[in-house]
């Protein structure tokens, strides 16, 4: 609470430096009156303890000048002034030698202190009222020993907090009681300051052109003529029924402001700790999508809120409920550059809006929550469509909750299949590098945040088409020539350039139009032996010279049910890591990672860029395992390889990333030539940070060009004769997962990965993934 406190001030801070003289004074009497009621109720919270609760009591005497805390740890207590029978000793005139005794009633429910006088000259006060019988303590409660006024009369504080649990419940009611009045008062003084809503705004109806790295774009730019709707009859009834049942059910009830919905909202946010419940009402979502330059998308989330609500209260009072429902159905974005419903259908199923079937519509109603989340386009077997499904039937039972269709219509349009118009998924197929645009679309909602759904954005990406195409050359190459044979169909490919982070080619997939799921980013994997490389990389850290040997003998390590396999790769009885890494031996991988400790390792590889998790639950406890350095714990292909570049960079950490640049389509000089756009957002301030040592990657660096360079190196494969590449294999159990990262220091940091959709076991090995590699970077030699 003492968060909103703070966040009140700094509000009214900013809408004081807005408004014109007149109304100033005003503003800032509001505001001092509600940071008090703020304060006010922050200090009235009980404070939680962490530890056992012990009722205390608080003795502040005059004539000693100080306060002094008594723990109540025993059932019975003398207050007084005699040392000998007193347990509590307050030396002042006031006090009696047997002033007044607290003795805790096991016969009264709670179990309760209570307080009686012991025949006191001066007696025990209340505030002016004298207690001559037995008094119940309770938390708070504040007596004094002596009439108040006199000057040194003894004051004395019970201490005796509920516990923690019932304390939580208390500080949440009172939050979700005063949180929505708190935020509707402040929505109330946003709307003073709010830009008119009155004519409201027209959007430029601009698509986002995604562009390589030369500017060639990865797909065209829509051909979409708008058309304003004039009325919401040209709407069908269901799709104005289907976005109230899914979106605002009240929305007929409230002025703008859903204040059930807004309690809702914090009382969920509040149980899972984390902002996920927005409860913005249509013309909230209104609001946000046509100013969205005023309300900002990269604000503090409960800011941008109150900014939505302020231009929600004033659309209400100036507009009817009918008019803001038209211009949301109208307005409101759905994905790939589209805005409205009737643009929608358009683009989506090839018809106008009123031809939607009622399964149509609850699809395009599915879709508000997460518009570029889902693909019609979609292999029907594929997780993302069955959840798309799930949504619209969502929406559809909705409707039949509210009795807006029948039980007739609703299993019939729930049996529907979605299925998009062949000329929207003709123009998805035929777009370049689509698993490298779904991360580039990915990257500018994190970057621009709800402004990312505004369109009119020119984006200059890192991609290069070169490598693109060899990388897609690549990996079709070996499906092609070994994806039967050795029981494997799937494969993904990502290059990064390790000193700017910039990705320089993607493919997240064989083919995209049978499956979007995207194998660079999304797919977690088990790495196998290519997470050695972090344990190796810890002993350099800690000074572990690379010529120290292991023994090669079985190893036990407690907790184990069996001990780890004696080295496999050769006969000899130690190995150094230049051998060891270069055998990808198990066995010593795991000695080295117990040496220098599990959790270390898990943080070398955090550092270096590993954002998966890492440890495993064990009864209760987050913990890292030994099996963790044989790589069973799952990460990305994305992550691995900008983990990897860590290395090839000599110890510089760049965030791996596929936007360099992104400009204003409504700013430019000279709108066909790009560059004369004004820039709002370029990967120039990208931030490296140094995690390891330059000594450390270079000595890591010659290890992994052992791997490749040696004969019996398990990444043999990937050699190129003349030109130094560092690089290790990975195998899963079964050959499910079939990895190779490596790099030319200082120039290309790739990944690959073989295998199934379904994790089905292959009988493939590294070395095809080493393969692919040396395939593909032998075209980029420098």
């Amino acid at each position: 609470m003492a968060l909103f406190a703070e966040l009140v001030k700094a509000l009214f801070t900013w809408i004081d430096s807005r408004l014109s003289p007149p109304i100033q004074q005003t503003s800032r009497t509001i505001g001092s009156n509600i940071s008090q009621i703020v304060t006010t109720l922050v200090e009235t919270f009980p404070q939680l303890k962490r530890f056992a609760r012990v009722p205390k009591l608080l003795v502040r005497n005059p004539v000693a000048g100080k306060e002094k805390e008594y723990p109540l740890l025993h059932d019975r207590f003398i207050l007084g002034r005699d040392r000998r029978v007193s347990d509590i000793i307050v030396d002042n005139p006031l006090v009696s030698k047997e002033h007044l005794s607290i003795e805790r009633k096991n016969s009264l429910p709670n179990k309760p202190f209570v307080i009686q006088d012991r025949r006191s000259q001066h007696g025990i006060y209340q505030g002016n009222k004298k207690i001559d019988r037995e008094f119940v303590l309770t938390h708070g409660d504040v007596l004094t020993l002596g009439k108040p006024e006199f000057a040194n009369s003894v004051r004395i504080k019970f201490l005796n907090p509920p516990p923690l649990h019932i304390s939580a419940a208390i500080c949440s009611g009172y939050a979700i009681l005063f949180i929505p009045i708190l935020f509707l008062v402040l929505s109330g003084l946003a709307w003073v300051i709010c830009p008119p809503v009155n004519p409201l705004p027209i959007l430029e109806r601009k698509p986002s052109i995604i562009y390589a790295s030369n500017f060639t774009p990865l797909y065209k730019r829509s051909n979409l003529v708008y058309k304003e709707a004039k009325n919401l009859s040209e709407f069908p009834a269901f799709l104005s029924q289907a976005v109230i049942a899914s979106e605002d059910s009240r929305y007929y009830w409230h002025q703008g402001i859903d204040i059930l919905g807004v309690t809702r909202a914090i009382f969920i946010n509040f149980k899972r700790n984390k902002f996920s419940e927005g409860a913005s009402t249509l013309s909230q979502q209104l609001a946000r999508t046509l100013f969205d330059s005023y309300v900002g998308g990269q604000q503090l989330n409960l800011l941008r809120k109150i900014k939505e609500a302020g231009i929600a209260l004033k659309l209400e009072t100036q507009y009817s409920k009918d008019v803001i429902l038209l211009y949301y159905l109208d307005n409101i974005y759905l994905g790939e550059n589209v805005f409205g419903f009737k643009d929608a259908a358009k683009v989506y199923f090839g018809k106008s809006v009123n031809k939607l079937e009622l399964s149509e519509i609850a699809t395009l109603v599915a879709m508000l929550p997460a518009p570029n989340g889902f693909d019609l386009c979609r292999n029907r077997s594929d997780a993302s469509h069955k959840e798309l499904v799930d949504r619209r039937n969502r929406v559809i039972n909705l409707l039949l909750a509210s009795k807006k269709i029948t039980s007739e219509q609703a299993d019939l349009a729930k049996i529907y299949p979605i299925q998009a118009a062949p000329s929207f998924c003709q123009y998805v197929n035929t777009r370049i590098a689509p698993y490298f645009a779904d991360r580039v679309n990915q990257e500018l909602q994190i970057l621009l945040g709800e402004g990312a759904k505004r369109g009119n954005f020119f984006i200059q990406t890192s991609l290069s088409l070169e490598m693109q195409k060899q990388a897609e050359r690549a990996l079709a190459k070996i499906i092609d020539t070994e994806g039967i044979s050795k029981g494997f169909s799937q494969g993904a490919i990502t290059t990064i350039d390790p000193k700017t982070g910039r990705i320089l080619a993607l493919v997240g997939g064989v083919d995209y139009q049978r499956r979007q799921f995207n194998l660079v980013t999304q797919a977690q994997r088990q790495p196998g032996s290519t997470f050695k490389v972090f344990a190796y990389t810890t002993a350099l850290e800690q000074g572990i010279r690379p010529e120290k040997t292991y023994s090669c003998d079985k190893l036990d390590w407690e907790g184990e049910q069996e001990p780890f396999k004696p080295c496999e790769h050769t006969n000899k009885k130690s190995l150094d890591m230049y051998d060891s890494i270069a055998l990808s031996e198990n066995v010593i991988a795991l000695r080295i990672a117990k040496d220098v400790g599990l959790d270390n390792v898990v943080t070398t590889a955090t550092k270096m860029g590993i954002k998966s998790k890492l440890r495993v639950n064990i009864q209760g406890k987050e913990k890292a395992v030994p099996r963790l350095i044989l790589g069973h714990s799952e990460v990305n292909l994305l992550e691995l390889t900008g983990a990897y570049a860590v290395l090839a960079n000599e110890g510089i950490k760049t965030r791996p990333h596929a936007i360099k640049r992104i400009f204003d389509s409504s700013s430019c000089k000279d709108i066909q030539n790009v560059s004369t756009c004004r820039v709002i957002y370029s990967d120039n301030t990208e931030t490296e940070s140094r995690v390891l040592k330059p000594e450390v990657a270079r000595t890591m660096t010659r290890l992994l060009t052992g791997v490749v360079e040696r004969k019996d190196g398990t990444g043999n494969k990937a050699n190129l004769p003349g030109v130094q590449v560092a690089g290790k294999t990975g195998t899963t159990n079964r050959a499910r997962d079939l990895w190779f990262v490596g790099y030319m220091p200082n120039q290309f940091v790739t990944g690959v990965w073989l295998g199934n959709d379904e994790n089905t076991p292959t009988s493939g090995t590294s070395t095809l993934a080493a393969q692919v590699w040396r395939d593909y970077m032998s075209r980029f030699i420098p």
